[in-house]
């Protein structure tokens, strides 16, 4: 090249590269970039020292070399190019700036700072005091709700998660953070592409809008412009419901249940994110709101004051809208365990209110995800079964007195909006006794598959054997198919003999159940272990027993409707069960969904003024404690019974409910 220069000759322009790996570079040798390390080093037998981009700040005191590199790769660019495009939206570069100009002009005469955003244009103007602070970085991000619904951009699938890009990357901290943080760490909202657009109901002053989902806030903890995104008495309302409420969600003595493991975690981690000025998923969002509702509804119904409760549920229900919108726009954006959880809290916040129409709706929606997301999953994780669980409990009990609904064939309900189902098994009696295991057991969401479940989390969890929920589930089923068949609806309906055959093999089964008599293992009541000695364990007992007596009691009424008369027995045991669990010094004694459905099928059936009495206080005293509006829905559903029954008219709970078109609801 030198002899080339002296002659005159035209020396070709010299290539060099800065994408070879970090030995070749230092040794400045030909590298041919192969990942993950080269073939050179790999010949020469020297380590490769890869890729990886190394910030290196320059000291006096430091005498460290290092390779220059492109500060992005070309992934990196075309994702950031791809993203600033989508952010414009529908509107024009040009609509996008006039839209600041004229928010712009309606905020700085009033405001003494502000700042406004669109797309990837903003301006802001901060105060005096402002200024004499301490700043580092400009939050952006921090979207209008007036331009929120017009200009958020649609979902791309083309472009990549630059999240995913940037994953575990220390240069993004020095880059956009204005203070050291450990090298395991990275933000992981920064250029999140894939955010849910913003939905944002003007009519509704409770909602509180999202930032652009393409131009996420990277804000300074030392700025001054971090504010406070969470309610007021959020921090109130959690400790209430994690105190108080989910205690009437099961009768199980544990720190250890669903709500403990993952309803808290999860709103406690959104409200220190809201804290900090940042937003959540949409799933998290809808959780942590609902939760706040369920807590507000609780203290409302113990004070008589307003709480905020109906304000926290339409936030609720505004974001739930938008994690179903972007679990079917981008399913692998949503996670399948947040949007159940959700799922519930919505349901139970619902329950706390009083609105048997979206608890329906809630158990639907519940419904057609897992059947769209959990069945296919081949291994179900722990927290996933616990779900599961939480959510065919509560539906069980809520359709074994949803009796108002017109009944519907199997071929009009694919959704599974009403328990009814063909699939009737043959030997029921023996098939009950036999071990039953597998995916086929896991994915039952109605009860359909006889047997023994030993993997079953019912004890677990409520409390409650899976063979009792599973009659209820049975018994439930064919008193629809009786509805349907006094309806004179008769197509897929029984005839006389398979109705009476399935009636006896039920009744059978039942009538022999007896519950366990072993000490239990591990503080875990199965049904093959129960018997304990502490007030907690004889408080597990003594619902069961109330329970399978006041599953008796319902079979015959909805099956046989028989005369009260011979359900006596049946009632005063009842009675007696829970006269004990009110003795029992447990700490705050559960009042769960078991209780209340418990009660209210053998209050109806009382024919004694002095047990109808014991029951009149028995929901009053409850009511109080657990702060639940279906107390009074259900003593005065009973309160009806009782009058017909004396004054000598047709008097039994599902004529009462049908006539007055009500169906119960439960937590």
């Amino acid at each position: 090249m030198v002899l080339a220069a002296l002659r005159g000759e035209n020396t070709p322009a010299r290539s060099r590269s800065m994408s070879g790996c970090t030995t070749c570079r230092r040794r400045h040798t030909k590298c041919d970039e192969r990942h993950p390390s080269c073939s050179t080093c790999e010949t020469l037998d020297i380590p490769c020292e890869g890729y990886q981009i190394n910030l290196v700040f320059d000291s006096s005191h430091s005498a460290r070399s290092g390779c220059r590199r492109p500060l992005f790769t070309m992934k990196m660019r075309e994702a950031m190019s791809e993203m600033l495009t989508a952010s414009v939206g529908s509107g024009d570069v040009d609509q996008c700036l006039s839209q600041v100009d004229k928010e712009t002009d309606e905020l700085q005469d009033g405001a003494r700072g502000f700042m406004t955003e669109y797309g990837p244009f903003g301006a802001f103007r901060i105060s005096n005091m402002e200024i004499q602070a301490e700043t580092t970085s400009i939050p952006a991000g921090l979207q209008s709700p007036t331009a929120s619904a017009a200009l958020s951009p649609p979902m791309i699938e083309s472009i990549p998660n630059i999240n995913d890009l940037f994953s575990e990357d220390p240069l993004m901290e020095c880059l956009f953070w204005d203070f050291d943080l450990p090298m395991d760490l990275h933000h992981g909202a920064l250029f999140n592409a894939n955010s849910s657009p913003t939905n944002y109901d003007e009519t509704n002053t409770f909602c509180t809008p999202h930032s652009m989902p393409n131009a996420p806030a990277v804000v300074s903890p030392s700025s001054p412009l971090i504010s406070n995104l969470a309610p007021r008495n959020a921090g109130t309302l959690l400790l209430h419901y994690k105190a108080n409420v989910i205690r009437s969600f099961s009768p199980v003595y544990s720190n250890k249940t669903p709500w403990q493991i993952m309803h808290v975690p999860i709103a406690m981690e959104t409200f220190a994110q809201l804290s900090m000025g940042e937003f959540a998923p949409s799933t998290k969002m809808c959780i942590f709101y609902s939760i706040l509702a369920t807590s507000a509804f609780s203290l409302q119904a113990s004070s008589s004051q307003e709480s905020g409760g109906e304000a926290y549920a339409l936030q609720a229900q505004n974001y739930i809208k938008m994690a179903i919108r972007d679990a079917t726009s981008t399913p692998k954006k949503v996670k399948y365990k947040d949007m159940l959880i959700a799922f519930l809290c919505m349901a139970t916040a619902w329950a706390y209110q009083g609105n048997e129409i979206r608890i329906e709706s809630c158990f639907l929606d519940c419904e057609q995800w897992i059947s769209l997301r959990g069945v296919p999953k081949q291994k179900k994780s722990r927290k996933v079964r616990l779900l599961h669980h939480c959510y065919l409990c509560p539906r069980v009990f809520y359709e074994s007195t949803s009796v108002c609904r017109k009944p519907v064939s199997p071929v009009n309900n694919p959704s599974g909006a009403f328990f009814r189902r063909q699939q009737w098994a043959d030997r029921f009696e023996q098939r009950m006794n036999e071990r039953k295991e597998g995916p086929m057991v896991e994915n039952d969401m109605h009860f359909e598959v006889p047997g023994r479940w030993d993997s079953s989390m019912y004890p677990e969890i409520y409390g409650i054997p899976e063979s009792l929920l599973f009659s209820l589930a049975h018994v439930t089923r064919l008193a629809n198919e009786k509805d349907i068949s006094n309806s004179n609806q008769h197509d897929h309906s029984l005839d006389m003999k398979q109705f009476f055959e399935r009636a006896s093999s039920l009744e059978k089964y039942i009538c022999a159940w007896r519950p366990p008599v072993h000490p239990p293992q591990d503080g875990r009541p199965t049904e093959e272990n129960m018997l304990g000695q502490s007030p907690h364990d004889l408080l597990i007992i003594q619902m069961i027993t109330a329970f399978h007596k006041a599953l008796l009691i319902f079979f015959y009424r909805r099956i046989y409707d028989v005369d009260a008369s011979i359900l006596q027995e049946n009632v005063k045991h009842i009675q007696y069960s829970l006269a004990q669990c009110e003795k029992l010094d447990v700490p705050a004694v559960r009042l769960s969904t078991t209780f209340v459905w418990v009660a209210f099928i053998a209050s109806c059936e009382a024919l004694d003024s002095t047990l109808q009495n014991w029951f009149s206080d028995w929901f009053d005293t409850s009511a109080q404690k657990a702060n639940l509006q279906v107390f009074q829905v259900v003593k005065s559903i009973t309160q009806e019974v009782w009058r017909r029954r004396k004054e000598g008219e047709c008097g039994s709970w599902p004529v009462v409910l049908r006539e007055t078109k009500q169906n119960l609801f439960y937590v």
